[in-house]
């Protein structure tokens, strides 16, 4: 009693909760345009701007993936030759680079894809 009386009122005073007021309407957009209820970003479901470039990296992305597996066939083709170590060497080693460069080119390919989805 004397902590109510020296804090001012009682304690049951203090206990009340404090009314809350209400967020602040939002404000509107001069120049909003108005959209259809379905397709709220203007366009139809499951397009988007850079699907064109989501496709194209697909696209070079597969012909990376087939210029890899073309690398493995050559190699494997020269493994199976029984051909002697220095030319069974010579014909990998002028493999290494198609094997390289198709690798890249998937590489780019994916790279385009992450960038049309990050980007659609």
């Amino acid at each position: 009693m004397a902590v109510s009386l020296i804090l001012g009122g009682s304690p049951a005073s203090r206990l009340r909760p404090r009314e809350i007021p209400p967020p602040p309407a939002p404000r509107k957009a001069g120049l909003a345009r108005r959209r259809h209820p379905r397709y709220p970003t203007g366009r139809k479901t499951g397009e988007s701007g850079m699907d064109w470039l989501i496709w194209i990296g697909a696209a070079v992305s597969l012909v990376g993936l087939a210029g890899l597996v073309w690398c493995i066939v050559l190699v494997w083709k020269a493994r199976r030759a029984q051909l002697p170590d220095a030319e069974l060497r010579e014909r990998v080693r002028r493999v290494i680079p198609l094997n390289m460069g198709a690798l890249l080119l998937s590489v780019f390919g994916l790279i385009l894809v992450i960038v049309g989805i990050v980007l659609g």
